[in-house]
């Protein structure tokens, strides 16, 4: 191996090994210094590179070893953060992350991350002695690209006159349509003196002089079509509403007072229908908006819950009745009556819990008012019917 071979590997692997071992991608190598600035031997900035991994709070140098101020700093989502050469960063100020360095023979590159964006440092210094246009230009260009895609959203509608009140409780209805996506903030650029305007579907050409471009993607198929959400609410609420206050209790009425098992199996059946309806339209109005998709909310879990609990009451039912037909007794009527107590109270009470979800909290009060009307309606029409019990037992 002749002292060349020697002195160039004695050079490149600890540079290598330097390469390896780091979590920043390092193109070609990771070298001793980037050039920065140069203009000539005796008017160059560099920057250290063991300073890369520290590049946020990294100090660039004269080329005489003389610290330089120097620094770039960007703010994402209100989030102020120190993207280069911050040796002193403020209060309330984050550190970017280092993803990658490379340099070629005229730029020195470096790519970090800062939130949800990723920023492009790019030096950039010319070299060529021979061009004095260039060589007359300033001593080193610094471009700053980004590219992140930002969340966005949009609501169109309702159609028809335009609210014309100051009150504070006026009522308002919900948009028609509505649905986020994402927005490539790098790509929504233009050139020009006017705003360029939206080309329709068609393709027709914008009478504008100036060039843009925009790249978007939507979080969801399609948005929500005009018209439906708040037919769709009204449904849900109406028919579930029927089912737990007025159709599930009467059910239990007629069985204890009429005793006709017949009419408390039809009376159930029907809610069941309206309950199968509430919940379809309660599960379209939760993909059509995005705040409900994951079915996170108290109302939905409970109404999810309620559903399954009332599939496995009406097999409850069925069974105690074929066994109570047979003469024989079993701990499944008493389950069967606890739980249809509970599924009714759980349900009663999730009523104000999607009022809320849907923004229409205001109506709580009219809906417990009705609830405690038909409660203490459905109390005294139990008691009556015990009394009579009590009575025909008596004689």
């Amino acid at each position: 191996m002749t002292r060349f071979t020697s002195w160039v590997v004695g050079i490149l692997l600890p540079l290598q090994l330097a390469y390896t071992s780091s979590a920043i991608d390092y193109t070609p190598i990771q070298p001793p210094s980037y050039p920065l600035a140069v203009r000539n031997p005796y008017l160059s900035a560099w920057l250290p590179g063991d300073q890369v991994a520290k590049l946020p709070t990294a100090q660039p140098q004269f080329w005489y070893g003389s610290n330089l101020g120097w620094s770039v700093l960007a703010n994402v989502d209100r989030q102020t953060y120190n993207l280069f050469g911050v040796s002193r960063p403020a209060v309330n100020t984050k550190a970017a992350t280092v993803v990658k360095a490379s340099f070629t023979s005229t730029h020195s590159i470096f790519v970090v991350t800062a939130g949800n964006a990723q920023f492009t440092l790019d030096f950039f210094s010319p070299v060529s002695p021979k061009d004095y246009v260039r060589q007359s230009l300033p001593f080193s260009y610094l471009s700053i690209t980004t590219s992140t895609n930002q969340p966005f959203i949009f609501a169109l509608g309702p159609t028809g006159s335009a609210i014309s009140s100051d009150s504070t409780s006026e009522s308002i209805r919900q948009h028609s349509m509505y649905d986020s996506f994402t927005l490539d903030m790098q790509q929504a650029s233009f050139s020009g003196s006017d705003t360029p305007a939206l080309s329709p579907s068609s393709g027709a050409a914008s009478s504008d002089s100036g060039s843009g471009s925009a790249s978007s993607s939507s979080s969801s198929d399609t948005a929500m079509s005009s018209g439906g959400s708040n037919t769709y609410n009204m449904v849900h609420g109406i028919f579930m509403s029927i089912a737990f206050v007025i159709l599930f209790p009467l059910g239990v009425l007629v069985l204890r007072l009429g005793h006709s098992v017949i009419g408390h199996g039809i009376i159930q059946a029907l809610a069941y229908c309206f309950v199968i309806v509430g919940l379809g339209t309660g599960i379209y109005l939760s993909q059509q908006d995005p705040s409900t998709r994951n079915y996170n909310s108290a109302h939905q879990i409970i109404g999810l819950v309620l559903f399954s609990l009332l599939a496995i009451q009406a097999l409850g039912g069925l069974l105690h009745h074929l066994l109570f037909r047979r003469g024989k007794n079993s701990i499944i009527g008493k389950v069967h009556m606890i739980l249809g107590i509970g599924l009714l109270i759980l349900g009663i009470v999730n009523a104000p819990l999607g009022l809320n979800l849907a923004g229409d909290s205001k109506y709580n009060k009219y809906y417990i008012i009705v609830v405690a009307i038909l409660g203490a309606l459905f109390l005294a029409l139990s008691s009556f019917v015990f009394g009579l019990n009590q009575a025909n037992h008596a004689f």
